[in-house]
């Protein structure tokens, strides 16, 4: 068994139809945009063309990438590789997860039993990269992965 810790830590991408990454990879903690490989999307944004930034997540299906969301109240330093497991053997997970700022969820990535934690850490719907006027948004978390 083992705790988690920082992965990547204040990771941002916004609206999949704005100007910034629309999601990420999180096998790799890496920014993923339009033209990425489906197969890396775990999550992106799920929001439509010229509407306001949904607060929902997806993963593309060729990734299939489940999640379970654990709310905002669980303490990300007392999440351990046991309670994850049982996390996913006692509920099924989704392709889509809603999220606001503080929820924390739980990922397998690929559905390859490779588990991170994701804690958002902001949902700004109006943030504006380089003076945009349409599809705004911005999402900022905190990537954790099983201590080495």
């Amino acid at each position: 068994m083992s705790y988690y810790e920082a992965f990547r830590s204040n990771a941002q991408f916004g609206h999949r139809f704005g100007s910034l990454a629309i999601g990420y990879n999180l096998k790799d903690a890496v920014e993923i945009f339009g033209d990425s490989p489906a197969n890396s999307k775990d999550i992106v944004d799920n929001s439509e063309q010229n509407e306001d930034l949904s607060g929902v997540l997806v993963s593309n299906a060729q990734a299939g990438t489940q999640f379970i969301d654990l709310g905002s109240t669980y303490e990300i330093s007392e999440i351990n590789t046991g309670i994850v497991r049982s996390q996913f053997a006692e509920n099924s997970g989704s392709t889509l997860i809603a999220v606001t700022t503080g929820t924390i969820f739980l990922a397998n990535v690929r559905g390859a039993n490779d588990f991170v934690v994701v804690h958002v850490t902001e949902v700004d719907k109006e943030y504006s990269h380089q003076g945009a006027t349409d599809n705004l948004g911005l999402y900022t978390i905190d990537i954790y992965k099983p201590k080495s």
